[in-house]
């Protein structure tokens, strides 16, 4: 049940979102930079070297440095093969997040790290 609700929670930022193709070796961020965007991966993988980490399509990254205290990304990420990411602004992710408790309780868990890895849905603590 709990996943069929994140679903909708992800699915309701579509509409807000728009598609962005990256090559690979892109860099979309690194470690230190302000944050200003939550991805969601369509297609390709993206690597988050401090972490020996990469996540593949359908998973979420970049909302923990849009909520940790002092605004900075905490790690670089690099698009390890050629990616198409959907994106929503930060401000967007809070403006929903405020507008809509369903979404605000999916960004909650996906920001704690509640969301198990292995569902496909997020990476908990990647910037």
């Amino acid at each position: 049940m709990r996943e069929a609700r994140d679903a909708d929670a992800l699915e309701a930022l579509v509409p807000y979102m728009k598609t962005e193709p990256h090559p690979k070796g892109d860099v979309l961020f690194r470690a230190g930079d302000r944050p200003d965007k939550l991805y969601v991966i369509q297609s390709g993988r993206v690597a988050f070297p401090e972490l020996g980490k990469s996540l593949a399509a359908g998973e979420v990254f970049g909302e923990v440095g849009l909520f940790a205290p002092r605004q900075v990304r905490t790690v670089t990420a690099i698009c390890a093969d050629d990616c198409r990411l959907a994106t929503i602004t930060g401000a967007k992710v809070l403006e929903l997040y405020y507008q809509n408790p369903r979404f605000g309780l999916f960004l909650i868990r996906l920001v704690s790290g509640y969301m198990p890895q292995s569902r496909g849905i997020a990476a908990p603590g990647l910037a």
